[in-house]
Protein backbone atom coordinates (compact mmCIF):
# COMPACT_ATOMS: atom_id res chain seq x y z
CA UNK A 1 0.00 0.00 0.00
CA UNK A 2 1.01 3.86 -0.48
CA UNK A 3 1.09 6.16 2.05
CA UNK A 4 0.61 9.41 1.85
CA UNK A 5 1.33 11.97 4.79
CA UNK A 6 -0.38 15.14 5.53
CA UNK A 7 1.59 17.37 7.85
CA UNK A 8 -0.48 20.72 9.22
CA UNK A 9 0.91 23.59 10.46
CA UNK A 10 -0.37 26.71 12.08
CA UNK A 11 -0.01 29.90 10.13
CA UNK A 12 3.26 31.41 11.49
CA UNK A 13 1.29 34.61 11.80
CA UNK A 14 -1.36 32.63 13.86
CA UNK A 15 -0.32 32.49 18.05
CA UNK A 16 0.45 28.47 19.10
CA UNK A 17 -0.85 28.58 22.87
CA UNK A 18 0.13 24.74 22.81
CA UNK A 19 3.97 25.57 21.46
CA UNK A 20 4.13 28.27 23.96
CA UNK A 21 3.19 25.62 27.06
CA UNK A 22 5.53 23.21 25.84
CA UNK A 23 8.29 25.75 25.19
CA UNK A 24 7.61 27.26 28.31
CA UNK A 25 8.15 23.77 30.52
CA UNK A 26 11.35 22.44 28.42
CA UNK A 27 13.62 24.68 30.91
CA UNK A 28 11.88 22.82 33.97
CA UNK A 29 13.21 19.92 31.83
CA UNK A 30 16.76 21.29 31.59
CA UNK A 31 16.01 21.75 28.18
CA UNK A 32 17.07 25.37 27.74
CA UNK A 33 18.43 26.41 23.79
CA UNK A 34 15.31 25.73 21.96
CA UNK A 35 13.99 29.39 20.52
CA UNK A 36 9.96 28.28 19.88
CA UNK A 37 7.97 25.64 19.40
CA UNK A 38 4.68 25.02 16.95
CA UNK A 39 2.42 21.84 17.55
CA UNK A 40 0.59 20.36 14.55
CA UNK A 41 -0.93 17.48 13.05
CA UNK A 42 0.30 14.25 11.05
CA UNK A 43 -2.35 12.18 8.95
CA UNK A 44 -1.70 9.63 7.19
CA UNK A 45 -3.48 8.20 4.41
CA UNK A 46 -2.86 4.65 2.76
CA UNK A 47 -3.95 4.76 -1.05
CA UNK A 48 -4.77 0.62 -2.15
CA UNK A 49 -2.51 1.23 -5.64
CA UNK A 50 -0.51 4.47 -6.35
CA UNK A 51 -0.63 7.26 -4.05
CA UNK A 52 -2.99 9.99 -5.69
CA UNK A 53 -1.29 13.43 -4.55
CA UNK A 54 -4.15 15.24 -6.29
CA UNK A 55 -6.60 13.77 -4.36
CA UNK A 56 -4.72 14.17 -1.01
CA UNK A 57 -4.25 17.78 -1.48
CA UNK A 58 -7.99 17.92 -1.99
CA UNK A 59 -9.05 16.08 1.21
CA UNK A 60 -6.26 18.11 3.24
CA UNK A 61 -7.79 21.31 1.67
CA UNK A 62 -11.25 20.34 2.32
CA UNK A 63 -11.28 18.38 5.22
CA UNK A 64 -7.75 17.72 7.59
CA UNK A 65 -6.99 21.56 7.52
CA UNK A 66 -8.31 24.99 8.02
CA UNK A 67 -7.12 26.95 5.06
CA UNK A 68 -7.68 30.17 7.04
CA UNK A 69 -5.45 29.46 10.05
CA UNK A 70 -3.54 26.53 8.92
CA UNK A 71 -0.44 25.68 6.43
CA UNK A 72 -0.44 21.80 4.97
CA UNK A 73 2.48 19.99 2.96
CA UNK A 74 1.58 16.99 1.17
CA UNK A 75 4.13 14.09 0.55
CA UNK A 76 4.55 10.45 -0.15
CA UNK A 77 6.21 7.97 2.15
CA UNK A 78 9.41 6.63 1.20
CA UNK A 79 8.02 2.83 1.62
CA UNK A 80 9.09 0.59 4.71
CA UNK A 81 9.05 3.04 7.22
CA UNK A 82 7.16 1.65 10.19
CA UNK A 83 6.86 4.96 12.26
CA UNK A 84 7.67 8.62 11.67
CA UNK A 85 10.77 10.08 11.67
CA UNK A 86 12.15 11.46 14.92
CA UNK A 87 9.59 9.06 17.31
CA UNK A 88 10.98 7.58 20.07
CA UNK A 89 10.06 4.10 21.38
CA UNK A 90 8.58 4.61 24.95
CA UNK A 91 10.12 1.32 26.66
CA UNK A 92 13.83 1.39 24.35
CA UNK A 93 14.54 5.06 23.91
CA UNK A 94 15.58 4.40 20.29
CA UNK A 95 14.21 6.22 17.14
CA UNK A 96 12.70 2.95 15.46
CA UNK A 97 13.60 4.17 12.09
CA UNK A 98 16.69 5.67 12.99
CA UNK A 99 18.21 4.06 15.70
CA UNK A 100 21.53 5.59 15.13
CA UNK A 101 20.42 8.70 15.92
CA UNK A 102 20.48 9.07 19.82
CA UNK A 103 17.20 10.49 21.70
CA UNK A 104 16.86 14.04 22.82
CA UNK A 105 15.12 13.18 26.18
CA UNK A 106 15.03 9.15 26.77
CA UNK A 107 12.30 8.32 29.03
CA UNK A 108 13.45 6.83 32.24
CA UNK A 109 12.05 4.17 34.37
CA UNK A 110 10.74 4.67 37.67
CA UNK A 111 11.26 2.69 40.61
CA UNK A 112 7.56 0.93 42.16
CA UNK A 113 6.30 3.26 44.87
CA UNK A 114 8.03 6.63 43.13
CA UNK A 115 5.45 8.94 43.44
CA UNK A 116 4.80 10.97 40.05
CA UNK A 117 4.11 14.24 41.41
CA UNK A 118 7.01 15.81 44.13
CA UNK A 119 4.94 15.94 47.81
CA UNK A 120 5.22 19.47 49.34
CA UNK A 121 3.62 21.04 52.22
CA UNK A 122 0.58 23.27 51.44
CA UNK A 123 0.89 26.60 53.02
CA UNK A 124 -2.17 28.52 54.76
CA UNK A 125 -2.39 32.31 54.37
CA UNK A 126 -3.09 34.43 57.84
CA UNK A 127 -7.09 36.10 57.27
CA UNK A 128 -6.82 39.16 55.60
CA UNK A 129 -7.96 42.29 58.08
CA UNK A 130 -11.84 43.71 56.52
CA UNK A 131 -11.67 47.14 54.82
CA UNK A 132 -14.30 48.18 57.00
CA UNK A 133 -12.78 48.22 60.07
CA UNK A 134 -9.95 51.12 58.03
CA UNK A 135 -11.27 54.80 58.30
CA UNK A 136 -12.79 56.35 54.79
CA UNK A 137 -9.88 58.26 53.62
CA UNK A 138 -10.79 62.37 52.64
CA UNK A 139 -9.41 64.21 50.23
CA UNK A 140 -6.96 67.26 51.10
CA UNK A 141 -9.53 69.99 50.54
CA UNK A 142 -12.88 68.52 51.99
CA UNK A 143 -15.05 70.84 54.06
CA UNK A 144 -15.38 69.20 58.09
CA UNK A 145 -19.24 68.32 58.42
CA UNK A 146 -19.52 71.09 61.26
CA UNK A 147 -17.98 73.99 58.73
CA UNK A 148 -20.09 72.90 56.24
CA UNK A 149 -23.43 72.91 58.63
CA UNK A 150 -22.83 76.55 59.52
CA UNK A 151 -22.43 78.21 55.79
CA UNK A 152 -25.66 76.64 54.73
CA UNK A 153 -27.31 79.02 57.48
CA UNK A 154 -25.51 82.42 55.92
CA UNK A 155 -26.33 82.30 52.71
CA UNK A 156 -23.89 80.01 50.86
CA UNK A 157 -20.96 82.27 50.67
Amino acid sequence: MARVVVDVMLKPEILDPAGQAVAGALPRLGVTDVASVRIGKRVEIEFTGEPDLAKARQLADALLANPVIEDFTVRVEKAGRAAPAGAIDAISGVDPVEPDVPAVIAPRRLDPGTPLVEARPVETAAPAATPSAAPAATPANAVPPAAAAEGEGEGGQ
